[in-house]
Formats: C-alpha cells, sequence, structure tokens
C-alpha cells in the first residue's frame, strides 16, 4: 500500500511541476493574442529574478514581438508542436503560430531550481520551413 501512495504521491507532484511552466507559456500567449505584448513578456520571464539585470535585452524581445502583427498579420492558430522534458530538470517547449502571412515557431526552454520552474531562455523566428523541408524532401525522394 506504502508503494501505491509514494507512486501516486510521486505522479501528482510531477505533473504539478510540469503544470508549472505550461501555465506560464499559457499565460503569455493570452497576453500576446490580446496585444499586450509588455505584460507577456514581463509575465514570461516572472520566474528568473536574475532576467531583470537585462533590461536592454527584455525591451528588443518586446520590440521585435511587438512588431510581429504588422509583418505577419493576425494570430490564426496557436499549437504544441513537442515537449522534450530531460531528467526532469530541463524542458524545452516547441509552439508553432500560425499568422496571416506566415508561421512562426516560438521556443521556451527552462530549467528546474528549488523553488520549480525558471525560464532560460525563449526565441521565435519564422524558420519553421527550415526544419520541415529536409525530412519532406527525404520522404518524397525515398522509396516508398
Amino acid at each position: 500500500m506504502r508503494i501505491v501512495a509514494l507512486f501516486v504521491l510521486l505522479t501528482l507532484s510531477i505533473g504539478a511541476v510540469a503544470i508549472d511552466y505550461n501555465k506560464d507559456i499559457n499565460n503569455f500567449f493570452v497576453a500576446f493574442k490580446t496585444g499586450d505584448v509588455d505584460s507577456a513578456v514581463d509575465e514570461l520571464y516572472s520566474s528568473n529574478p536574475y532576467v531583470s539585470a537585462l533590461p536592454d535585452q527584455i525591451k528588443v524581445v518586446k520590440t521585435q514581438l511587438g512588431s510581429l502583427p504588422g509583418l505577419a498579420g493576425e494570430i490564426q492558430s496557436i499549437s504544441k508542436m513537442d515537449e522534450y522534458v530531460v531528467n526532469e530538470s530541463l524542458a524545452h517547449i516547441t509552439y508553432l503560430v500560425i499568422y496571416d502571412r506566415m508561421p512562426a515557431k516560438f521556443e521556451f526552454q527552462y530549467f528546474k531550481v528549488s523553488s520549480g520552474w525558471r525560464i532560460f531562455s525563449f526565441s521565435f523566428d519564422d524558420s519553421v520551413f527550415d526544419f520541415i523541408e529536409p525530412e519532406a524532401q527525404k520522404r518524397a525522394f525515398s522509396e516508398k
């Protein structure tokens, strides 16, 4: 009985930790979709107290994100492509955001500290097809 209780406790605690960064990412996208880029970025980086030492880099991220609607159009859909967790201590989460004019890849990297998950890195770009094209070409020219 103790083993079952321990397994359930571990399962629940792992699930609670995993939800931590997913909740941060969801909050980011909620604010981002409404056009509140500053709040979205501030919310995303709130888990890492050391980011406040990098105000210039954060300002650049906010400026670049704020310019996306003018370049790409309105958001049509947001979907999680992948979540890769290493040793329950590192997580790399990739989202695909489809705009009117183009797709974009959003990547979030987190690491786990004693107090929970902390954002390490966030990036976005339009290189989605750079990853898809080689695989599509292999598939198209492979023997079927």
